[in-house]
């Protein structure tokens, strides 16, 4: 797979098998930005049009959801004026007005859209969910009223 799945999953697994010793507390993933420096992604230089760090922020936001069991998962930054991968919106300081939309607002977007406070995941057949290369599936329930 093209992102450094072993140890997106092995973290995640960590925190899951940590998180069981303590019942009836929640593991939120607050401020999280593309910070990190590996083969797929590299924190600095803003690169709005990168599908590649969209991606790899699904992915990340996926196995946190899945593997960790996050029941809330929040961004860094959304308007960012710095040439890092912090924002979901970047603006210009030498151009008034000019903002660049990420791909990553797109990727949290759909989580945020879709994914409704109080919405509980419900169990997936069909897929490997280990499989960091194929489909990444998760479905969710909420209270419509």
């Amino acid at each position: 797979p093209p992102f450094p799945t072993d140890k997106l999953l092995y973290v995640r697994r960590q925190l899951e098998q940590e998180m069981q010793g303590h019942s009836g507390r929640e593991f939120w993933m607050t401020e999280y930005c593309v910070c990190e420096h590996n083969d797929e992604v590299q924190g600095e230089g803003r690169d709005p049009e990168s599908m590649a760090s969209a991606l790899y922020v699904a992915r990340v936001i996926h196995y946190d959801l899945t593997l960790a069991h996050a029941s809330a998962w929040q961004w860094w930054l959304a308007i960012s004026p710095y040439d890092y991968k912090d924002g979901l919106v970047f603006v210009d300081k030498e151009r008034s007005g000019t903002y660049h939309q990420s791909k990553t607002l797109w990727v949290l977007g759909n989580f945020s859209r879709f994914i409704r406070p109080g919405a509980q995941r419900v169990a997936v057949t069909g897929h490997d969910p280990q499989d960091c290369a194929g489909l990444m599936v998760s479905a969710y329930v909420h209270d419509t009223h």
